[in-house]
């Protein structure tokens, strides 16, 4: 099944700029990347404000459309193929044309992507200033279709991806960065200035340092979890709608973090102890937010990420371990047995003996 829906959004703000000697990515919603944590940090500069920064070994980009910037070759903006043409959230392939009419036509490949003049000509204005851009290469998951730059040092693999290699992303203040600073780092929820006023009454955020630039991080040094340190985790940014008690909705972006060894979505850590187990890696990728008492791993709800957690338990034949894949599929759209067998055969043990129909219809049912 695809990661992606129809939602197309920059969520990289183009504040900060970052010297370093590893390439910069700039991710965007609904493009896929792979990264191996190694380390993370904070930043604060005068004029723009504190960054939550990561440093990753072994990146790749798995799906989205790679342009450097001409004045810092080794800064990457990582797009959805949504940015530029029309990305089917059911096949996760891209086409040129989109009517209500016809549907999606002339679906695209990652080479006609590459050529298209609106990809080759990307340019971009911030602060009065013009920064243009080169295409690295472009990598279509869902078809298996990768096409690199002739004039780009760049490689690609087998699978296919887009090798970045040591990598760096630098991230201003947003919902979705706070949410995956609290996943990353080993304070959890405290790594944000709150000022205790969580959650943030509607209207009174001016109020609460967590939404300004300069204050929103509690730590100018944080640490990385260690369970988390040197796992292979997939990472990508989509879009959930939550609905207050009176009925009001809101839409903000979320990251989507997978542990690629277990198939299973990093959460938050709470645990205010510094233990570094197997058994504290699996829990932090077991679906549940880690407590420092009790061995309860139901997700908990924050501002930043509602809970959406499912209390139903998972058909015969549907391992725990699709629990949080499933859950994630109700939110995007009808599930068929071959989508979600699709995005997961390769993360399970035996996966003849999955009832992939089963694990489809829960997550239907959840979606209703």
């Amino acid at each position: 099944m695809s990661r992606y829906n129809n939602t197309q959004s920059d969520v990289q703000s183009e504040n900060n700029d970052y010297d370093d000697d590893d390439i910069t990515l700039k991710l965007k919603e609904y493009s896929t990347v792979r990264l191996t944590p190694a380390s993370v940090t904070a930043h604060k500069h005068d004029q723009y404000g504190m960054s939550f920064i990561q440093n990753y070994d072994d990146a790749e980009i798995l799906d989205g459309i790679v342009l450097r910037r001409d004045d810092k070759p080794q800064t990457w903006n990582v797009y959805s193929a949504d940015k530029f043409f029309n990305l089917n959230p059911e096949d996760g392939l891209v086409y040129e044309n989109y009517d209500e009419e016809d549907g999606y036509t002339n679906q695209m490949s990652a080479q006609d992507i590459l050529d298209h003049p609106r990809v080759a000509g990307h340019s971009t204005s911030a602060g009065g200033d013009d920064y243009f851009f080169t295409p690295v290469g472009v990598v279509i998951e869902e078809a298996g279709d990768v096409a690199m730059a002739d004039d780009v040092d760049v490689e690609s693999t087998d699978e296919p991806a887009i090798v970045a290699g040591n990598a760096s992303m630098l991230l201003s203040n947003n919902s979705w960065v706070r949410t995956y600073a609290k996943k990353l780092t080993d304070a959890g929820d405290a790594i944000i200035n709150d000022n205790g006023d969580s959650p943030t009454p509607r209207g009174e955020e001016e109020t609460n340092p967590k939404y300004g630039d300069f204050d929103w991080m509690t730590d100018e040094d944080p640490e990385i979890r260690p369970e988390i340190e040197g796992r292979t985790l997939e990472l990508w940014v989509t879009r959930e709608t939550t609905t207050f008690d009176d009925g009001e909705e809101t839409t903000y972006p979320t990251p989507n973090i997978m542990d690629v060894s277990t198939g299973e979505f990093v959460q938050i850590d709470n645990d205010e102890s510094d233990a570094s187990s197997e058994s504290d890696k699996a829990t932090a990728t077991d679906g549940g937010t880690k407590t420092a008492d009790t061995s309860d791993t139901s997700s908990t709800e924050s501002p930043d990420e509602p809970s959406t957690a499912s209390d139903s338990s998972l058909p015969e034949n549907v391992p725990e371990k699709l629990d949080d894949l499933i859950d994630y599929m109700s939110r995007n759209g009808e599930t068929t047995a071959e989508q979600i067998e699709a995005f997961a055969e390769d993360e399970v043990e035996n996966p003849s003996e999955i009832d992939w129909e089963a694990a489809a219809n829960e997550a239907n049912q959840r979606a209703e």
